[in-house]
């Protein structure tokens, strides 16, 4: 730069006379999520709109969702009103941008494709709980997969919630009926996807298909002594709790590892277990349930929103506990933030 325009910069102000070039502005990093559902398809153009909540055949796809730049961990930015947001912005908010419905055969060869590339033979099933949308289920997958920084590939499976909270007994038929479609899922993915490991992530109602499905292919293979998937995350599982045993031990001969996350601050599971008139094994406000083979985690000291349902997701201290078990898969006396519980009880305890 010259005297005679340096100077001119210097008096004048001029923006754009300096040399260096300004830092682009932070922009939204989208991330690449493959599910599987048996929601019936909807002709829309908005992808938010492209599955219902009624049962239909089993189909396949990529969703393309955008995390914002200033993305809090454990948050899903949503457009608020008191903010005057009417509509979701890729800057500020978690955006399902697209949707590609694929056959099964394209949808399978994508996959490969996607974990060569990767270069992590990694993947995780997300599979939801109650009063969840298809898109919901597609952002909070997305939203997991940042902010563990999952390098390998994140998939979720949705089955037919009316993202309505007074439709509970319809939504628990449809979970427990989406099994079947979930079991044939989890071994596709399991089977012809080349993914070395395949964790399984369940929250609350959908625990209960999760381990269904399971528990079929463990009855149908017989005890071959090679597991279908590896780690089996049980976030507050909206189960009886004394129907969790007899669910884990049918799927045992199917997985690896099964831990149970339980808090005794979950008023969701509270209610239900008012609704349904007996206790559930994510509530640990009457005693903590402790099952043969399962690292039992008390989550009650993980901070949430104020139901308290959706710690799994939405907090770092849990969330870093499941990166560990997932990337590691060591040990809970070897993992940062759990203690083993008072009294000699065989459970841990976080403490972040």
């Amino acid at each position: 730069m010259n005297k005679a325009l340096l100077f001119a910069c210097l008096v004048l102000s001029v923006s754009g006379c300096s040399s260096a070039p300004e830092a682009p502005e932070p922009q939204p990093v989208v991330v690449p999520v493959f599910y599987g559902t048996d929601r019936v398809g909807i002709a829309a153009d908005d992808p938010e709109e492209v599955y219902g909540a009624d049962r239909g055949p089993q189909s396949f796809g990529l969703a393309e969702i955008s995390m914002p730049p200033d993305h809090q961990v454990g948050q899903i930015e949503e457009p608020s009103l008191i903010a005057l947001e009417f509509s979701a912005q890729a800057t500020r908010h978690v955006v399902l941008k697209s949707l590609t419905p694929k056959p099964e055969a394209p949808f399978i060869a994508a996959l490969q494709q996607h974990i060569r590339e990767t270069g992590n033979h990694a993947v995780f099933i997300f599979v939801h709980g109650y009063n969840v949308s298809f898109a919901e289920a597609a952002r909070r997958t997305a939203q997991i997969a940042y902010d563990l920084e999952w390098d390998g590939t994140p998939i979720f499976y949705s089955w037919p919630s009316h993202a309505d909270t007074n439709i509970y007994d319809s939504d628990r038929e449809n979970a427990l009926v989406a099994a079947t479609d979930l079991a044939a899922f989890i071994e596709m993915v399991a089977v012809y996807s080349g993914a070395a490991q395949v964790h399984v992530i369940a929250h609350s109602m959908g625990n209960e298909p999760v381990l269904a499905a399971l528990g079929r292919y463990a009855a149908s293979t017989g005890a071959t002594g090679v597991p279908l998937v590896d780690e089996v995350v049980l976030a507050a599982p909206d189960v009886a709790a004394d129907e969790l045993g007899p669910l884990v031990a049918s799927a045992r001969g199917a997985a690896r590892h099964f831990t149970l996350y339980v808090s005794e601050n979950d008023t969701a599971l509270y209610l239900s277990s008012l609704l349904n008139e007996k206790p559930r094994a994510g509530d640990s406000s009457a005693g903590v349930l402790i099952l043969p083979g399962v690292d039992t985690i008390d989550a009650s000291a993980a901070e949430s929103d104020m139901v308290g349902h959706s710690y799994y997701g939405e907090n770092r201290a849990i969330l870093a506990d499941v990166f560990n078990l997932l990337k590691t898969g060591m040990s809970p006396d070897k993992r940062f933030g759990l203690h083993p519980a008072d009294g000699g009880q065989k459970y841990w305890v976080l403490k972040p």
